[in-house]
């Protein structure tokens, strides 16, 4: 698959680079009296840095990226701005700068991808909404999926599941990127302060993120009317837990930060 396959090249390409410069030390000559003696000081290698690549488009036709990093077992996807009102798509953004200046953080043996806006037609207008007026994370391909939303499901007022379970070019791409093999997707909304999980090894995952963002374990009140949500497709679909961070403003805080590195190294213990 498309990241699997990158994530292999880069450490082969690592690993190559390695081996030469041990081979080329090795025949370096020990050094003279004229000269002085030779300086033995390894180089390091580099980590690897951002790969991005469109993964769809939008239905105003805006590019859907997605940014992967590092590599190994553990596969991670983070995604942000699904509501276009909310601030996960600011947090993945700043997350994305983070590790640009620092890929080394990324824990060794996860591969991390991001998602940073999948909904950007949402974004650039301030809606919850795509500009079909469906909410994504209710158009997810799940056995539950509905048209017309529960009147329970509070923020979703006035808008519906599209006309068709993955009808939305958005839903669309993320269904095809969540088929390359993830142990753990994390979505980024807000603005409850907590942390939410489904799927089989969530709660683990969450309580690890709580212990290092200070965010509360709890559930969204209004949960049992959900349809057709991310929270549960992915877990029906692949078994793997989905970890929904309901963020309390735009700022991507320490803990939290590190809250969203370091749940890859507990991705597929479930």
């Amino acid at each position: 698959m498309r990241t699997r396959q990158r994530g292999t090249l880069i450490v082969a390409l690592a690993a190559a680079a390695l081996v030469a410069a041990v081979a080329v030390a090795v025949a370096l000559p020990a050094g003279d009296a004229a000269t002085g003696p030779l300086d033995t000081t390894m180089t390091t290698v580099a980590a690897p840095a951002l790969v991005g690549e469109s993964i769809g488009a939008s239905v105003q036709g805006r590019s859907i990226e997605l940014f992967s990093v590092g590599s190994g077992p553990r596969r991670v996807l983070v995604v942000g701005g699904v509501h276009g009102d909310e601030t996960g798509g600011a947090v993945a953004r700043q997350l994305l700068a983070y590790l640009e200046d620092h890929p080394e953080a990324v824990p060794a043996g996860v591969f991390m991808a991001v998602v940073p806006s999948a909904n950007p037609d949402g974004e650039a207008a301030g809606t919850r909404a795509n500009a079909n007026g469906v909410d994504i994370n209710r158009n997810f391909p799940s056995d539950n999926w509905a048209d017309v939303l529960s009147e329970g499901d509070r923020p979703t007022d006035g808008l519906t599941g599209g006309a068709g379970p993955a009808s939305e070019p958005e839903t669309q791409a993320l269904v095809s990127c969540l088929a390359d093999d993830y142990d753990l997707v994390i979505s980024l909304h807000s603005q409850g302060g907590i942390i939410d999980f489904d799927g089989e090894g969530g709660r683990a995952v969450a309580e690890h993120m709580s212990a290092v963002s200070g965010l509360p374990v709890q559930h969204l009140d209004y949960q049992e009317y959900v349809t057709g949500s991310l929270g549960v497709y992915v877990p029906e679909t692949y078994g793997v837990p989905v970890i929904t961070v309901e963020l309390e403003d735009s700022v991507l805080f320490p803990g939290l930060r590190d809250a969203l590195l370091t749940a890859g190294t507990l991705a597929g213990d479930g």
